[in-house]
Parts: structure tokens; C-alpha cells; sequence
């Protein structure tokens, strides 16, 4: 028996995935004439689509990826390639992908540029990718975390018992509040 770890999943409803990626396949093009407009307005570049996500373990880095970065993604060589699966002339842009840096096993999912067919394969070398994908999370975070002061009380064993004490608690908040893909692709005139 072999164990392939190549990290956790996030949690992804099969309905929805299959749902949005027919959508990208019918308005790929539309997609990309408005690369532009989804790179500028947060609220459509962190837009996540149900089918797009990368999986890693031991690593922070891995989980869904907004459709900013998916356009970011395919700007990187890493992550186009020969469709090799139904032709020889298409490209496949990635949407999603896992490895194991333990077993090797790598894979990718895309849609290839000329068929618009989704495409799944194995792919070598996994370390530029992950690499490029956390790069692209610190530098487009969708989560900024501060930390901040409250009063509060701490118990000394000492004999004082409680008393009044300065705390910090670190706070996340979300850079926007993303759109929905449906609600995306109308927008864009879908």
C-alpha cells in the first residue's frame, strides 16, 4: 500500500464546483477582455471561483485561489502548458493543482485554451509553484491581521488574586467582501 499526503482539500461542494466551472468554460473569453477590471476592484479579484483552489502539505499557502490570482497565475510560465491530452495545439491554463513533496505526486486541473475542456495531468517540479502562489498571497493578501489593546484582568497565584491587566488580541479582517462568480459574470455582461 502507498500513502500519498498531499495536504488538505478545503472544503469544496461538488455541485457548485462543477456549477462554476461549466460557467468559466462558457465565459473564458469574457474572463480574460476583462482581465483589467478584475485586477483593479478588490471585490472581483478575490471572487472565488468553487472549482479553483492548490493543496500542499506542511506549508502555509495552500487553499482557494481567487480569480486575481488565476490571472496572475497564467502570466507565469509555471502555470500554462501544452493541452497534450485531447491535442497537441491547446493550452492549459491552471485553475487548480496539488502536490506531495514527499511522493512526487503532482497534478494539475485546468481548461484548455482552444477545446475548453477541462484537463487534469501530472506536472514536474512543484517547489517553483508553491513558492509562487505564497509569494502571491503575501503580496495580495485577503486577510490583514493587526493586533490591538483591551483591558482585561490576569489571576496571581501569588496572593494578589485577580486584578486589572493590559491585553492584546489579534484581530483579522477580510480586504473586501468578494463577489459571487455568478454575480461576476453577469456583471461583466455574461
Amino acid at each position: 500500500m502507498t500513502i500519498i499526503s498531499t495536504g488538505t482539500r478545503p472544503t469544496i461542494d461538488a455541485e457548485a464546483s462543477a456549477h462554476d466551472f461549466a460557467e468559466f468554460q462558457t465565459f473564458f473569453q469574457l474572463i480574460l477582455d476583462n482581465e483589467d477590471a478584475i485586477l483593479q476592484k478588490p471585490e472581483y479579484f478575490f471572487c472565488q471561483p468553487a472549482f479553483s483552489y492548490c493543496v500542499w502539505p506542511y506549508l502555509p499557502g495552500g487553499g482557494m485561489l481567487p480569480l486575481g490570482y488565476l490571472l496572475k497565475l497564467w502570466k507565469n510560465p509555471l502555470f500554462a502548458m501544452r493541452c497534450n491530452v485531447y491535442h497537441t495545439t491547446g493550452s492549459v491554463l491552471v485553475t487548480s493543482f496539488g502536490v506531495s513533496p514527499l511522493s512526487g505526486d503532482n497534478w494539475c486541473r485546468g481548461l484548455c485554451t482552444t477545446c475548453l475542456r477541462k484537463v487534469k495531468r501530472s506536472w514536474p517540479k512543484f517547489s517553483d509553484k508553491v513558492s509562487f502562489v505564497i509569494e502571491l498571497r503575501r503580496a495580495y493578501p485577503f486577510e490583514i491581521a493587526y493586533s490591538e489593546d483591551y483591558g482585561g484582568y490576569t489571576f496571581d497565584w501569588g496572593g494578589d488574586g485577580i486584578k486589572e491587566a493590559k491585553k492584546t488580541r489579534a484581530i483579522t479582517t477580510n480586504v473586501t467582501e468578494p463577489i459571487a462568480f455568478d454575480a461576476l459574470i453577469q456583471e461583466l455582461g455574461g
